[in-house]
């Protein structure tokens, strides 16, 4: 069994930075990125999606979060390359609405970060080639997917690459201030009719 430790982040307490045990031989290494001790160790809940992002320099995804009931906690490890992650709590209700942490993670090392449920998550790849696994504790439903446009001024994220690529939904995401304004969470799925 891998040996586990975590520590909470400095700016956001819920965000868990875990480092598992990375074995290395000639063959190459081995990581134990989840197992049940330590999903009670570390009260990371059980994983019911795995997912897998291949990205080119400068991408940036997000910042995704899954609305309520469908909300997600993510576990995040960069197999390859290198990423910039970033969370922010976007719920308006919360002493550290607004705020952000930026965390560089590197493929191929032992460092995981575990991002609770109602934050929003994100990163840019800072490597050609980048790959990213990511393990939900619910299922993806795309009618309760919220983005946040992820170069929001109010927001600020310092991203580390200035020459970046997003995608249409990611371009077209909504402000901070728009959530602030509109505190009461929508739980109706925004394609869906009365």
């Amino acid at each position: 069994m891998a040996k586990i430790s975590k520590r909470q982040d400095d700016v956001l307490e819920s965000v868990t930075h875990i480092e598992s045990t990375l074995y290395q031989d000639q063959r190459g290494h081995f990581l134990e990125t989840w197992s049940q001790s330590l999903s009670e160790t570390l009260v990371v809940p059980t994983l019911s999606q795995v997912n897998l992002s291949h990205s080119r320099k400068g991408v940036i995804r997000g910042l995704h979060r899954q609305k309520p009931p469908y909300s997600q906690g993510k576990l995040v490890v960069c197999l390859s390359g290198a990423i910039q992650d970033v969370v922010v709590d976007i719920d308006p209700k919360s002493s550290s609405f607004g705020k952000y942490t930026s965390n560089v993670l590197l493929g191929n090392t032992e460092k995981m970060l575990w991002v609770p449920k109602g934050l929003a998550h994100g990163f840019q790849a800072l490597s050609e080639d980048t790959i990213v696994l990511y393990m939900t504790d619910s299922r993806y439903m795309p009618g309760f997917e919220e983005t946040i446009y992820p170069l929001d001024k109010t927001i600020g994220i310092s991203w580390k690459l200035d020459d970046f690529i997003l995608s249409a939904k990611d371009l077209e995401g909504i402000s901070l201030s728009s959530l602030r304004q509109d505190s009461e969470v929508n739980l109706k799925p925004r394609n869906e009719t009365s």
